[in-house]
């Protein structure tokens, strides 16, 4: 009876996980197969280099179409931490080894992507105003508060509530 328990147990236990796991997991959200990532990127990359206007327009024309769906996506780009471990690691390891390991800190970079996301939805983007001025006043990360200051400054009208 015993073994009988204790795969009943693993079983419930795996259906556990599982469920929470579902339920916690946001995908990314796709555009005419490229992900909200890559497109804040485009954006992000073009929309304020001369001659790359119209590559930006399609990129934000395409956050656009993703919707406000891809909001809280992006803002936990902006909310994005650096690991711990990986910190540490970098203290004990030689710098030689820390791009081979992928232990760089590529924080400041996402933050932007997301950050790019959300300037291309303008003033159509009002839900996320409260949530980047929590980011601004209480982010552990400097380049965070920036950065969350930063997105405000491009969403327009949007960001009045920002304002004091």
């Amino acid at each position: 009876m015993k073994p009988v328990l204790v795969l009943a147990v693993t079983i419930l236990a795996v259906g556990i996980v599982v469920f929470i796991w579902k339920a916690a997991y946001r995908p990314e959200p796709v555009h005419n197969g490229k992900t909200l990532t890559q497109w804040a990127e485009q954006y992000g990359s073009n929309n304020w280099r001369a001659g790359g206007r119209e590559v930006a327009t399609e990129a934000q024309f395409a956050i656009q179409q993703i919707g406000t769906n891809g909001v809280p996506f992006l803002l936990d780009l902006i909310r994005t931490k650096e690991s711990p471990t990986k910190k540490k690691l970098r203290t004990l390891l030689p710098p030689s080894w820390h791009a081979r390991l992928r232990l760089n800190d590529k924080g400041d970079e996402i933050r932007r992507i997301g950050a790019h996301g959300l300037a291309a939805f303008g003033t159509n983007a009002p839900a996320a105003v409260p949530y980047l001025i929590q980011i601004a006043s209480s982010h552990s990360n400097d380049d965070a508060r920036y950065i969350a200051a930063f997105t405000i400054r491009t969403m327009g009208s949007a960001a009045e509530p920002a304002i004091p």
